[in-house]
């Protein structure tokens, strides 16, 4: 059995396209996106003194030709493991165990769902 394909025209609608998806750069729109991750995470936070919820912070930037989100807490630099003894609990010092909070696990399952948006609307937008 032989099978043939035929084409006619050309494909400039389809280059010119993904010219233009070559050219974006999602850095703005990614650095939306962590802002509002940000926001979330903030009003997440467990708050007693406050310092701990106004830490986050995100910064975009360029790794390998990828552009990469790095969203972090830099409230206690002291204490570098703090984020993650807050979710997944830790010792007191004196032999108590205080339980994990998970609040960063659900808050970014959460923004997720909105992160993908924010992504779909820059590629709808092109």
């Amino acid at each position: 059995m032989r099978i043939k394909f035929e084409s006619t025209g050309n494909l400039e609608k389809v280059q010119s396209l993904l010219n233009k998806y070559m050219d974006l750069d999602g850095t703005r729109y990614l650095q939306r996106a962590g802002n509002k991750c940000v926001e979330a995470l903030s009003e997440a936070s467990p708050v007693v003194t406050g310092e701990f919820a106004s830490g986050w912070s995100c910064e975009v930037t360029k790794e390998s030709g990828n552009t990469v989100a790095n969203i972090t807490n830099n409230s206690h630099p002291e204490y570098h493991d703090l984020p993650f003894a807050l979710e997944n609990g830790h010792g007191t010092g004196t032999g108590g165990y205080v339980p994990g909070r998970h609040f960063i696990s659900s808050t970014m399952d959460r923004m997720d769902g909105e992160v993908v948006k924010e992504m779909e609307g820059v590629i709808s937008d092109v």
